[in-house]
């Protein structure tokens, strides 16, 4: 009996070693690659594409795709990632923000996010009655919320904030009742498709500027400059092999457009302004005023 109780105690505890060991590896492993998070925005598709080509290989990054923005916080803040792709109201969500900076503008939203309905914006101010609304409540599509409701003196509606990620707000159906959903391309698409219309956009609003950016751990940046200025060097790249042949482009990161067709590609690319290579005055000064650090931007 004392002996099987020896056997047992040894065996226990070689299981637990084995399982310390196994742990204190894959942090190793992990401590030497970048995660950065990301999602099918259509600014971020040329991170889709480098991708899809390996051309990150060696380079210590790796994506994490998301189909909600509001995840960029949670996996950052319990150290998955050390960056993210995402606009800078994701980033104002963050309970500690300040060890994070902008490396490159990706782009400005120029239309490419909008408040959609399957009503008139006429009919939602006649409904008397509270107005479902679906939204990513950690991101963006609060913010813009917010400033839609501000601009458009609709103060005085009764709104019911659901909170939805936009593959759920994707698969909302028309009803006979109002319903507002906040979206982005390429799941902006799909909503199209169900009956819904846009009654607000980016390009619309005057006092909100949604700008997206590749945002980074100073530190790890610091540490990595390198390979990550690299990845810009390949974002542009990307862009340039979208110009040259759209159609590879759109062939190659279909994966991550959400079943968004060929001409829908093109179309909402008409909806971004790109920024990593063009002067982007205004919207830098903008990020200062929002108290955001853009001492590490690579211009």
């Amino acid at each position: 009996m004392k002996r099987a109780k020896v056997a047992l105690l040894v065996l226990l505890a070689f299981l637990s070693l084995s399982f310390f060991l196994v742990v204190l590896y894959q942090k190793m492993e992990q401590k030497h690659k970048i995660f950065i998070s990301t999602n099918p925005w259509v600014g971020y598709t040329p991170m889709a594409y480098i991708h899809e080509k390996d051309w990150l290989r060696g380079s210590g990054i790796e994506f994490i795709w998301l189909s909600d923005l509001s995840d960029n916080v949670r996996l950052y803040e319990r150290d998955f990632t050390q960056g993210f792709l995402s606009t800078q109201y994701e980033l104002l969500n963050f309970t500690h923000k300040d060890d994070i900076v902008p490396i490159f503008l990706v782009d400005r939203s120029d239309g490419a996010d909008v408040i959609t309905s399957n009503y008139t914006l006429d009919e939602l101010r006649d409904y008397g009655y509270a107005i479902d609304v679906y939204l990513e409540q950690g991101s963006i599509n609060r913010n813009l919320f917010e400033a839609f409701v501000k601009e458009y003196h609709l103060e005085t509606l009764e709104f019911k904030l659901i909170e939805s990620d936009q593959r759920e707000i994707a698969m909302l159906k028309n009803t006979k009742t109002p319903q507002i959903a906040i979206s982005y391309h390429p799941y902006a698409s799909t909503l199209y498709k169900n009956g819904f219309k846009n009654i607000v956009s980016t390009k619309d609003l005057k006092t909100f500027f949604a700008i997206d950016a590749l945002f980074i751990n100073e530190e790890v940046y610091l540490e990595n400059k390198q390979s990550i200025e690299k990845l810009k060097e390949l974002f542009a790249l990307a862009l340039t092999q979208l110009k040259n042949d759209p159609k590879e482009f759109y062939n190659t990161a279909e994966p991550y457009l959400e079943g968004e067709s060929y001409e829908e590609f093109l179309n909402s690319l008409k909806l971004i302004k790109w920024l990593h290579d063009k002067p982007a005055k205004d919207e830098i000064e903008y990020l200062k005023h929002q108290n955001i650090n853009t001492i590490r931007l690579i211009r």
